[in-house]
């Protein structure tokens, strides 16, 4: 959907992997920086540069879905529900489980209580059609590799 918005530019931006990813988080995270320190406006470079952040964003999250049908369709080409949508939360979820980390450091990595990672990831498991954490650890390392995304930093 956004590629097609933002055209062969985000194509381009999807293709450079790692770099893409930790460019948006260090141009989302500069801005919380902003405005924790209690600024309320922004420039207009700071708000295209964050709105391209978002837009490089939503471009990743809707290749790794597909890579998530694929890996899933591999699998278990019978189990694949019709319309696999995950949120951002879950996918995100799914990367930290692909990297090995336990419910207590997913938390503090997304400043949630370990029992908002178990709904996640209960949530994840059943709209991957999973029996556990392994399975769902496996189709997430599969994706990271895919995706070539470098580990998160803590």
């Amino acid at each position: 959907m956004w590629s097609q918005v933002r055209g062969q530019d985000t194509q381009a931006r999807v293709a450079s992997g790692a770099a893409l990813a930790e460019s948006a988080q260090s141009v989302i995270a500069r801005l919380a920086v902003h405005f924790a320190a209690g600024k309320s406006s922004l420039s207009s470079e700071d708000r295209v540069e964050f709105a391209d952040a978002l837009v490089e964003l939503t471009a990743r999250i809707e290749q790794a879905a597909g890579i998530l049908r694929q890996l899933m369709e591999l699998g278990n080409p019978q189990a694949l529900p019709g319309d696999l949508r995950l949120t951002p939360r879950e996918l995100e979820m799914l990367s930290y489980l692909g990297e090995g980390h336990s419910n207590g450091e997913i938390a503090k990595l997304c400043w949630i209580s370990e029992n908002t990672v178990k709904f996640h990831l209960k949530n994840l498991f059943r709209k991957l059609q999973v029996r556990d954490r392994v399975q769902a650890m496996m189709i997430g390392r599969a994706m990271r590799q895919h995706l070539d995304v470098p580990p998160a930093k803590p």
